[in-house]
């Protein structure tokens, strides 16, 4: 996964993103990565992405604004609060040009 800065995060264990992002409950045994997007339009715990097996999914955290699943060749669609899977190429748009892309995911 790359942040809109061009920086990678691996997905090797869960990543959970917001404002002020906190471990509030755990999916799974493994502790999350927590990365901080100081902007005030995102939520404090914003998004969370996942492995599900080989899936990668993305779950919206109950955000005040929402966030966007943008998908090559499709409309962009707001993400529900239930785990949704990503594609290589998509990009989750949590607004004001805060993105997260996903390149060569299995």
């Amino acid at each position: 996964m790359r942040t809109s800065e061009g920086e990678r995060v691996d997905l090797t264990t869960p990543v959970v993103i917001g404002r002020k992002p906190t471990v509030t409950r755990l999916h799974g045994l493994e502790m999350p990565r927590l990365v901080a997007v100081p902007h005030g339009h995102v939520s404090s715990n914003h998004l969370e992405i996942r492995l599900e097996g080989w899936n990668v999914m993305a779950v919206d955290l109950h955000s005040r604004n929402g966030t966007l699943l943008r998908r090559t060749g499709e409309p962009p669609v707001r993400l529900p609060e239930q785990p949704a899977m990503l594609v290589t190429g998509d990009v989750v748009d949590l607004g004001h040009g805060v993105q997260f892309s996903f390149h060569e995911l299995p």
